[in-house]
Parts: structure tokens; sequence; C-alpha cells
């Protein structure tokens, strides 16, 4: 358990600062999309893993940002996260995609 402990603080800053990062290329399109994992907090449940993928011109993908989530009452959040990371002109388009 001490080594666990020990490895998140340490992956604690790395994961924040993945999250805030600024993205170096546009993007072709993006698709967000979700899968429930089984994890283990107070209880061990399935919590949903919601994540948005980039396509880029040259045909790379990239994950954009992701996020753990208990229940789907947290895709609001995830879809404010996405549109702070997209053009204004094709915030519209990628929020009807996603909903």
């Amino acid at each position: 358990p001490a080594q666990v402990s020990n490895i998140s603080k340490q992956m604690i800053p790395k994961v924040e600062a993945y999250h805030k990062r600024k993205l170096s290329d546009k993007f072709f399109c993006v698709y967000p999309d979700a899968t429930y994992v089984l994890l283990r907090r107070e209880t061990f449940e399935r919590e949903a893993v919601y994540i948005a993928i980039g396509i880029k011109p040259n045909g790379h993908k990239e994950v954009i940002d992701y996020c753990i989530a208990p229940n789907e009452n947290i895709l609001v959040h995830v879809m404010r996260n996405i549109c702070a990371k997209v053009r204004v002109e094709d915030r519209e388009a990628i929020m009807n995609e996603f909903k």
C-alpha cells in the first residue's frame, strides 16, 4: 500500500499537467466516447471513463483529454472541457455530435 501511495503522489502533478496542457495541433475530427471499468475506491464498482480522441489531418490519433466519473451526470463537465479545447466555430457541430 505504501508503494502505491508513493507512486500516486508522484503521478498526481503529471496528470494535472496533462489535463491543463495546451494542444499542439489542430484536429480533423474529434470522437468523444466512454467506457466503464472496475475501480476500487471506497467500494469496488464500475465507473465511467470519458475520453475525447482527436484525429489530426495526417491521420494520427491523440487523446485530447479524459476524466473518470462514477455516473453519467458528469457528462456536462465533460462537454465543458471539450468546448474549452476546440475552436469556437467548431463547437456547435462537435457538441451536437457529442450529444
